[in-house]
């Protein structure tokens, strides 16, 4: 599920965005992408969030397939690897991102379940936002809804007032 989804919320902001995904990171209670943008608003995290879970909802097949460097030039892979092989494995969802990858997959993007984009913090190579995905997202949400929660029987407030959402211009 993580790893998958790091694929489609990597695809999602190059689509928009044109942010390169730089590096990624799984770990055990979240992943994060580093993107090459000096900035990531919070307009263009809905819009990549949004995107991501489109893709997840339709339920695109997922293939593998192995080509020559290449090949897979001209078939248009996001990101080729620049070591020398003879052949790469490609990592297909289908109409939405082709990307070289060794690792484990869905075999649809219904079983990612859902990406959850967490925050963007400036690293030294661009931006890094953290996601989680499917029941790790799940979990993630009813934990903020229970400190939130918390926090709302502290100040005598309904949740919606602990931290009044900023209004976008």
């Amino acid at each position: 599920q993580q790893h998958s989804g790091q694929h489609v919320l990597s695809a999602a902001f190059e689509r928009l965005f044109q942010f390169q995904t730089v590096s990624f990171h799984m770990g055990d209670d979240s992943c994060s992408i580093d993107l090459a943008a000096t900035a990531v608003s919070a307009v263009q995290v809905r819009r990549a969030e949004m995107l991501a879970n489109q893709v997840i909802a339709q339920n695109r097949p997922v293939s593998v397939s192995f080509v020559t460097p290449q090949e897979a030039q001209s078939m248009g892979v996001r990101k080729i690897p620049s070591a020398e092989r003879e052949k790469l494995r490609l990592v297909d969802i289908r109409d939405f991102d082709l990307n070289a990858c060794g690792g484990t997959h869905v075999v649809a993007t219904g079983q990612i379940g859902c990406i959850l984009l967490r925050k963007t913090e400036k690293v030294r190579q661009g931006m890094r936002v953290e996601f989680v995905c499917g029941l790790r997202a799940v979990g993630t949400a009813r934990q903020d809804f229970q400190s939130l929660t918390d926090a709302a029987a502290v100040f005598s407030t309904h949740i919606r007032e602990v931290a009044p959402a900023p209004r976008l211009r």
